[in-house]
């Protein structure tokens, strides 16, 4: 996408009233127009710096339990890359991957693992880690975010690799507490997919943002000759596609690296640089950006989503969105995370020993990898994140996690409630459907509300526990950023519709209004709809599934809200 009827355009209207009277305001923007040109070593007529970028994100969770699939990333992912970059060292690029991928490459893989970091330390390949496991953070709060860091920082420090400071995730998943937490563990750059921002936003300004105090990239070309930098993406996507001309792990019998995509990348590296583009890291060209004085504009408002927010609904493709399977378990697995994640914490505060504690932490974000309730899960990933359910809990001596509820421990008398003081309805092929109330006895206007239900036997279609919102307003805390409410006006963001992870299970329904959903009772997404004007829990085509959630409803301030939905799921 061209930014030349955007933020551009303001070079040809200064030529466009060149012939007019000129007023003050024109005259300074044409100067600093001017500075930039200068100051970048450009006179009129010549074409502005170009950079082209190149962001490979690898997973050795592709296929999460499949040491086949792993071998194949690696083997015909990874390494043709490594060879054509050490063969061409006037090119950069970025390689993003999770902690874990360095492991797999020293245990198996020392050669490649040696070539890797001779591009690293070289400044050709900038290294882009954010998780220690490919995980669904968007899901997860900020405690989960600091082992995840914790334990990933650990495994650079002992191959002497050096981070960057881009953040690029698992699914592209982007929201202001990722950016929050990213600066305030040492990143200075997230880049953003275009698609996400699109689908909230019509903004074509030049790409380059800011939010919490983190410089914000989005993948979007910029070529405007007359902007002071060109910018173009090459490639955004799956590394372990780029050498095989698209033939993924999912089908590891026949991915190959082939020598006509290596050459395509070659003749388009070449063609770049022909037409004056630097072959680029996201970190070179944030500098530039920096240097030529140009200032990130703020971000507009936008929601936790990951890419493709118009196909997957945010995160309804990973918690409650069934595909075509019919061994999916996404209800299951990711309530059964929150169930180890009690034990966890238990543990904790019973003062565990932190070695015991680091390994079922590891064991847990495993667990919380995208992959195994994504688009198309297979089995071996199922048995994946249930296998480290296990090992989580065995490395605590448990065997099951404990059965807590927060009905119990808040310590309240309930009693059946004759006046509801919302409507929720239950919609689509839901079967032996019910919906109990009850008030706690002795504290004001606290409704806890049950939800059962059994899907079909067979493909469901969608089935929706749908709660109406009072005002035009979406309010929660996004992932990362549990003791804050975001309270954003639906009027300041294009129509959408999205499904968000809730991480301490909070949304608002207006009024003063909150619901917190208790995440170890039962975990779907929760989908915000601004056309409706409705919050909905959501599952797709699962096949006899009994499910149970769990929300307390309650009239608080914003902080109060937080307050109480971090101490229902432990945050």
């Amino acid at each position: 996408m061209t930014v030349g009827a955007g933020r551009f355009k303001l070079g040809e209207e200064i030529r466009q009233e060149g012939s007019k009277a000129m007023s003050k305001r024109v005259l300074m923007v044409g100067v600093l127009l001017g500075c930039l040109l200068v100051g970048s070593g450009r006179s009129a007529g010549t074409k502005a710096p170009g950079y082209l970028l190149n962001m490979y994100h690898f997973n050795i969770q592709y296929i999460a339990g499949s040491e086949k699939a792993m071998r194949r990333c690696v083997e015909q992912g990874l390494v043709p890359l490594v060879d054509f970059y050490l063969a061409h060292p006037q090119w950069h690029a970025d390689f993003e991957m999770q902690g874990q991928y360095l492991e797999y490459l020293d245990q198996n893989y020392p050669e490649v693992l040696r070539n890797f970091k001779t591009l690293v330390e070289g400044g050709q390949a900038e290294l882009v880690s954010f998780h220690y496991g490919d995980e669904l953070i968007l899901a997860y709060p900020r405690r989960d975010r600091e082992w995840s860091f914790q334990l990933n920082e650990e495994i650079f420090q002992r191959y002497g690799f050096k981070r960057s400071g881009v953040i690029f995730t698992q699914e592209a998943q982007f929201g202001e507490g990722l950016a929050d937490f990213g600066r305030e563990h040492g990143y200075s750059v997230f880049v953003l997919n275009h698609d996400q921002y699109a689908w909230f936003q019509d903004d074509d300004r030049f790409p380059y943002y800011s939010v919490r105090g983190l410089d914000v990239i989005e993948k979007r070309d910029v070529t405007d000759p007359n902007g002071p930098i060109r910018v173009r993406w090459l490639f955004l996507g799956d590394g372990e596609v780029a050498a095989t001309g698209g033939s993924d792990p999912y089908f590891s019998a026949i991915i190959r690296a082939t020598g006509h995509a290596m050459k395509k990348l070659e003749k388009d590296l070449q063609a770049a640089e022909a037409d004056g583009y630097k072959i680029a890291t996201v970190s070179e060209y944030r500098q530039a950006l920096s240097d030529t004085g140009f200032k990130p504009a703020a971000l507009k408002p936008q929601l936790d989503s990951p890419w493709r927010p118009e196909d997957g609904s945010g995160v309804f493709q990973w918690m409650g969105y069934y595909g075509f399977a019919h061994w999916e378990e996404d209800y299951e697995l990711r309530t059964g995370d929150w169930l180890v994640r009690d034990a966890l914490l238990t543990a904790e505060e019973q003062g565990r020993d932190q070695a015991s504690l680091k390994k079922a932490w590891g064991h847990l974000l495993n667990a919380e990898v995208s992959d195994p309730t994504g688009w198309y899960p297979l089995p071996v990933e199922i048995r994946f994140s249930k296998n480290h359910h296990a090992a989580a809990l065995l490395a605590l001596d448990l065997t099951e996690p404990p059965r807590l509820s927060a009905k119990e421990f808040l310590g309240y008398a309930w009693q059946p409630a004759s006046e509801p003081p919302v409507m929720i309805t239950i919609s689509g092929r839901a079967k032996h459907s019910q919906v109990i109330w009850e008030k706690a006895q002795d504290r004001e206007n606290l409704f806890v509300a049950e939800v059962t239900f059994k899907t079909p036997a067979v493909a469901s279609g969608l089935i929706s526990v749908s709660l109406p919102l009072s005002e035009p307003v979406v309010a929660y805390s996004p992932a990362g950023l549990e003791t804050e409410v975001r309270e954003i006006p639906f009027s300041e963001m294009k129509p959408f519709q999205i499904h968000l992870g809730l991480p301490n299970g909070l949304i608002g329904l207006g009024q003063g209004w909150w619901l917190v959903r208790e995440n170890r009772m039962g975990v779907l997404a929760g989908g915000v709809d601004s056309r409706k004007q409705t919050v909905s829990f959501d599952i797709q085509n699962a096949k006899a599934v009994p499910v149970r959630l769990r929300f307390f409803i309650f009239p608080a301030s914003p902080e109060e809200a937080a307050a109480f939905a971090n101490k229902i799921n432990r945050i």
